[in-house]
């Protein structure tokens, strides 16, 4: 039913919709508008969208929420999808403005997400994560800028909230899906994050002096990963909520590396097994040697 009343309708509907957005300084409205945009740009056509996509452009550059205010923090989700929908309709089948910068508007979104979000709390990046990067991901419009986005999600896999490492490595694996061939150069900085994400995650005893832990639920492997360390109790919690999804993840992530650069996989593997990857006499990797060893019985 809401298809049908806005069809037809969008060039009517939009300039009033960005007016009110313009005008308002009361955040609870600007949310409100930031998810009827969403639902507009949902309804519309692409040729819709095409036939506004310099005001909606400068629009997005200039009224983007800031994530540090609660209520803002929750605009994150309208903002990052209506966002999204701009860039697949605007830019569909590689047709844009002679005004309008494709490269601009995605600079734009990476800053929006990356820089904006994830300097705020950890909940406005998931929510970018989610409900903007995700999104895009599964069409190949962000193919061209493979090297940008995979620096900026193999950062994100080494942090301490789960959910953000979560989600970065379902980024990984659409992208990498869509460009097999590239893996070969991202190989090794893939395999790394790998292993650091199940010491960190799937191994790792819990942190020390957590109230209500009972680590006789846990199946100690006596190390206890410097992230992990660090981790507060709700951190530690979460992690272990989330920890079947992420070793499910982990195993799609290896299952990808193994198939399109199986000599490269085999060879590595082999590498960690016998140790002789490792510097010769480094005191830090022979103490690893034991949780390295599991995870090549993982691995494979």
């Amino acid at each position: 039913s809401d298809y049908l009343v806005l069809k037809d309708r969008f060039g009517l509907c939009l300039p009033v919709l960005l007016q009110i957005l313009d005008s308002s300084t009361d955040s609870s409205l600007r949310f409100l508008g930031w998810d009827v945009l969403n639902l507009l740009l949902d309804r519309a056509i692409a040729t819709e969208v095409q036939n506004f996509s310099v005001c909606l452009a400068d629009f997005f550059q200039t009224h983007s929420p800031y994530p540090q205010e609660d209520i803002c923090g929750l605009s994150v989700v309208p903002f990052s999808q209506s966002f999204a929908q701009f860039l697949t309709k605007a830019f569909a089948d590689g047709k844009s403005d002679a005004c309008v910068s494709r490269e601009k508007q995605l600079e734009f979104f990476f800053t929006f997400g990356f820089f904006h979000c994830k300097s705020a709390k950890s909940e406005p990046f998931t929510l970018f994560m989610e409900f903007g990067l995700l999104p895009l991901l599964e069409t190949s419009m962000l193919a061209p800028n493979l090297q940008e986005l995979s620096q900026q999600l193999l950062q994100s896999c080494e942090g301490p909230q789960i959910l953000e490492v979560l989600l970065s490595w379902r980024a990984i694996v659409l992208l990498f899906n869509q460009l097999p061939q590239r893996l070969g150069r991202y190989f090794q900085d893939i395999l790394l994050r790998v292993i650091f994400s199940y010491l960190t995650f799937l191994i790792s005893d819990p942190p020390e002096g957590l109230a209500d832990v009972d680590v006789t639920d846990y199946d100690l492997a006596g190390f206890r990963s410097p992230v992990a360390a660090c981790m507060t109790q709700a951190e530690w919690e979460e992690a272990i909520s989330r920890r079947a999804e992420l070793e499910a993840l982990l195993g799609e992530v290896l299952k990808m590396l193994a198939q399109h650069q199986a000599g490269l996989f085999n060879k590595t593997l082999m590498q960690l097994q016998s140790g002789s990857s490792f510097p010769a006499k480094n005191l830090a990797v022979e103490a690893l040697s034991p949780q390295l060893q599991r995870f090549v019985r993982f691995a494979r």
